[in-house]
């Protein structure tokens, strides 16, 4: 019995070793574990902490960056909360406005002392911060003063900037920029634009402009004149069509209007669309480079030169005809001279006589040539100085008679005059006189004998005018001479000239004085019954008379 106890004793205390034995190493293992554990933790805690302060480190580097970059902005630059308060500002601003980040930070942002400046400025402030809060981009133009009181002008924008994912606005953007020197630019430019166009519109030639689609962009009021087509109706539309109706197609097809890169000059003729005039028109044709080689354009200029041709043709005509004018006469003295120098007269006195007489009539006709040459053309260059005065017109009619008075006896001719004795002319008694005389002269040269010239002068109340009037029992002259004849050297006959002893000028200069006195002058004629010239001039004490009635009509 004892021996199986210790048995039993033994194999339970060898079974106990056992499992103590089997603890322990458990727990060893256990220990073991939990200090790899631990150590795996440590490690992987180190590990976190050490990235953690990477981050921190890279975060605080990152915002030293952004802020150091952030100041350094040339641009003003602001963070605002959707209420408008400044959460950060850049140094830009900071600087111009002379005052430190602490003055400003967390203050309105239309509280900053560039808004102060005005109470208009404050308001644009206010209504950039509503109206971006709102979620609307805000853009304008503002000038702020400097300390120094220098105006700036700056484009200041201010956007919203949105929640991810979300349209909840949790900031606001403000900025501005100093653009002083780009608007005075804007500024000059668009003086020296006005200018141009200035210049383009006062031109008295046509300028119009293409672009280098052969769109028509400029066209000038001169242009508009020639043509007869109105700018809103030339702007926009291709420069080719438009000048199809001026220019022809000979031309036209070698044109091309904003596109050809050679200057072209040519001469057209066109009727005004409106005035239904024949006009004579230089033009010219140059490109247009964007100062380069690079063609952006062109342009075209149109002179009306027709006045100038039609100048150069009475320049020509009235070369033509003064050098026969000349050349007749002096053919005649010439001959006559000649003749009586040679001595093959000397044993004809009389016909020697007639030769010296032919001489002298037609030096004489060189005299009244010249003469009338230098007056006509005093009066027409404005070199006349007219000496007004009241004149009596029966004076006036009288000095005209006893000038040609010899010359009407010598044809047989009566003079006649019916002017009131009361009536007086505002004018010059010289030019008016000279007026009488042509016309009178004219009228005995074209008169047949036993006849009589009648001269009128009556005041016509209801136009505040004297009309005068030469009439004579002549031949007459054709309706289509009745225009003609008050020109240069214009005559109804080519042999009246030599026939009459006219220069052609006499009618040319009565035209410039009356028109100079501020009249008119025109003639009615029947041919075979005679012809009666009329001219008229302004009668200022009818015309002050006829005022002073219709004031008083008025007042009554």
């Amino acid at each position: 019995m004892a021996a199986t106890e210790q048995q039993l004793l033994e194999q339970r205390t060898a079974a106990t070793a056992r499992l103590t034995g089997m603890t322990n190493h458990t727990l060893a293992i256990a220990y073991s574990l939990s200090l790899v554990s631990l150590g795996t933790i440590y490690a992987l805690l180190r590990r976190e902490a050490g990235k953690r302060q990477q981050a921190e480190a890279n975060l605080r580097r990152s915002e030293h960056k952004f802020q150091s970059v952030f100041d350094e902005l040339y641009e003003f630059a602001g963070l605002l909360t959707p209420a408008g308060r400044l959460i950060e500002v850049n140094q830009a601003p900071l600087a111009f406005a002379q005052v430190t980040r602490e003055e400003v930070l967390g203050k309105p942002f239309w509280e900053f002392p560039l808004w102060q400046q005005s109470s208009e400025l404050t308001e644009i402030a206010k209504t950039a911060v509503s109206q971006a809060a709102a979620g609307r981009f805000f853009y304008t133009e503002v000038t702020f003063n400097s300390p120094n009181g220098q105006p700036h002008t700056f484009d200041v924008s201010v956007k919203p900037i949105y929640q991810s994912q979300s349209q909840r606005v949790i900031w606001l953007i403000a900025e501005g920029r100093d653009i002083t020197t780009q608007v005075q630019l804007r500024d000059a430019l668009r003086q020296e634009r006005n200018r141009s166009l200035q210049l383009i519109n006062s031109s008295v030639d046509g300028i119009a402009a293409f672009d280098e689609q052969g769109t028509c962009t400029v066209w000038n009021p001169a242009m508009e004149a020639l043509t007869g087509i109105p700018r809103d109706r030339a702007i926009g539309q291709c420069g080719m069509d438009l000048f199809r109706s001026l220019v022809p197609d000979s031309t036209l097809q070698h044109l091309h209007l904003g596109m050809a890169d050679t200057i072209t000059a040519f001469d057209f003729s066109h009727s005004h669309p409106q005035t239904g005039q024949l006009r004579m028109i230089e033009a010219r044709y140059s490109p247009l480079h964007n100062g380069s080689t690079t063609l952006t354009g062109g342009l075209i200029m149109l002179r009306d030169v027709t006045r100038q041709r039609e100048l150069e043709r009475l320049k020509r005509e009235f070369i033509s005809i003064i050098s026969h004018e000349i050349r007749t006469p002096l053919s005649s003295i010439r001959g006559a001279l000649g003749l009586v120098a040679e001595g093959i007269l000397d044993d004809d006195p009389q016909t020697a006589r007639e030769m010296v007489s032919i001489a002298n009539n037609n030096i004489e006709r060189l005299v009244r040539l010249v003469n009338d040459i230098l007056a006509l053309n005093r009066l027409e260059s404005g070199q006349v100085d007219l000496k007004y005065q009241w004149c009596p017109v029966i004076s006036l009619v009288q000095q005209a008679f006893s000038s040609v008075e010899a010359l009407a006896t010598t044809h047989q001719i009566r003079l006649e005059a019916t002017v009131p004795d009361d009536l007086r002319v505002w004018a010059d008694p010289d030019w008016l006189v000279q007026v009488l005389v042509n016309l009178v002269n004219n009228a005995i040269k074209f008169s047949p004998p036993q006849t009589a010239i009648a001269v009128t002068a009556e005041a016509i109340a209801s136009e505040s005018i004297i009309q005068f009037s030469v009439a004579d029992q002549g031949r007459g002259i054709p309706a289509d001479k009745l225009q003609t004849i008050f020109g240069r050297f214009q005559q109804v006959d080519a042999s009246d000239s030599r026939q009459k002893g006219g220069t052609g000028l006499g009618l040319a200069i009565c035209r410039q004085i009356v028109q100079q006195h501020g009249g008119r002058i025109w003639v009615e004629s029947e041919l075979n019954k005679g012809s009666t010239f009329y001219f008229t001039l302004p009668h200022p004490e009818q015309r002050q008379e006829a005022e002073r009635n219709q004031t008083t009509q008025k007042l009554l």
